[in-house]
């Protein structure tokens, strides 16, 4: 069945491929280093207007007119020439005439919405907002795509959207909600299941923990810290949690980090 779906995967992307065998006039392509900013709301639902600069890289180098546009994001880390110059996504656009894009997530890198990480600005690091912002990225780049790029980009160019792990979930959720202006999406190693209560990946900290030597230790210092959060001593707790820069959490909030 993988196998199937891999297939199927590579006959879109083919199909995204430039039909041009036309000789193309040598043109100046932008290094992939050079990093561009895109005017993005704190909030796409009308809660703050105020305006902030999401950051991004792309890589021309393999790009003929008619070929696909490649997003990528990095996820929970900063944009950098790895996304654009040697992930998956840049054999990609060798084999497709692509364009590869890679777009920095808000409040990861420095493409920060707010000025703090405090909890009433953390209210706008919502999975909407995240999905609006790669959107409206992509509505430009389609409809108007000199606006994004300083290259000769085709209009309504189609586009695929990729990712690994929580990143790759984006993809998928991209591609599921925006079926208008996303034409596929690879979804590497992409979070499939949701869980409330994780405590599967607490195990599994627990035995590297315990391999290195202070799981004990660990183990005890988080009973510690629980026991300051839900023992009501209202100045131990806005201690602890001023310590870790986060006084404007609930306790059980805080405890979830």
């Amino acid at each position: 069945m993988r196998r199937i779906i891999s297939l199927a995967f590579f006959a879109l992307v083919s199909s995204c491929k430039s039909s041009s065998t036309d000789d193309q006039a040598v043109v100046s392509i932008p290094s992939s280093s050079t990093v561009y900013q895109f005017q993005q709301p704190v909030d796409h639902f009308g809660l703050n207007d105020d305006v902030w600069q999401q950051r991004y890289q792309f890589n021309a180098t393999f790009y003929k007119p008619g070929g696909p546009i490649l997003v990528v994001t990095p996820g929970e880390t900063s944009v950098s020439t790895y996304y654009t110059d040697s992930s998956y996504f840049n054999n990609l656009a060798q084999q497709t005439n692509g364009l590869v894009v890679a777009i920095e997530h808000r409040f990861y890198g420095s493409s920060n919405p707010m000025p703090d990480l405090s909890g009433p600005s953390l209210k706008f690091h919502t999975i909407d907002n995240v999905l609006e912002d790669f959107a409206s990225f992509v509505h430009a780049a389609k409809a108007s795509p000199d606006s994004v790029f300083p290259v000769d980009v085709s209009a309504n160019s189609k586009v695929i959207f990729g990712g690994g792990s929580y990143a790759g979930a984006i993809a998928a959720w991209m591609r599921a909600k925006y079926p208008e202006i996303v034409d596929g999406a690879w979804a590497s190693s992409a979070v499939v299941q949701y869980r409330l209560e994780n405590y599967q990946l607490d195990q599994s900290w627990g035995k590297h923990l315990a391999a290195l030597g202070c799981a004990t230790e660990m183990s005890q210092a988080a009973q510690e810290l629980d026991g300051i959060l839900f023992s009501g001593n209202q100045t131990a707790i806005s201690d602890v949690q001023a310590l870790f820069g986060s006084p404007e959490l609930t306790p059980r909030d805080f405890a979830g980090l």
